[in-house]
């Protein structure tokens, strides 16, 4: 991950996106590219990565405008899938969240929260 890279202003991210930004940011700051990027265990645990086709994938929900072409984020490898012109679900492999973090016409991203049995 570039740990130059700062979060756009312009995008509201929800605080558990900025918790798994700042703690990817920490992690890799003595990488210089994130594709050989294995993740602690802490960080697994902590934001519910998951290892889907040898790829570290973490979800959630983008809110976008009606001009974002979802297209352009697809193929870069992040899943998209759309409920209506502003709500989309994504599945970003965790060396593309600099990627989705700037991508345009996107107004707000959320990561997913598990949800657990009781």
């Amino acid at each position: 991950m570039n740990t130059s890279a700062i979060l756009p202003e312009s995008v509201h991210f929800s605080a558990r996106f900025k918790m798994l930004w700042n703690d990817l940011s920490k992690e890799t700051k003595h990488f210089e590219n994130i594709d050989s990027y294995i993740p602690s265990k802490d960080i697994i645990n902590k934001h519910q990565i998951k290892l889907q086709n040898g790829q570290y994938i973490f979800k959630g929900y983008l809110h976008t405008t009606p001009l974002f072409d979802k297209h352009g984020l697809e193929k870069s490898g992040i899943q998209i899938t759309s409920y209506n012109d502003s709500l989309n679900v994504f599945s970003c492999p965790l060396n593309k969240i600099v990627t989705i973090a700037n991508y345009p016409e996107i107004t707000s991203i959320e990561t997913s929260r598990p949800i657990f049995k009781r």
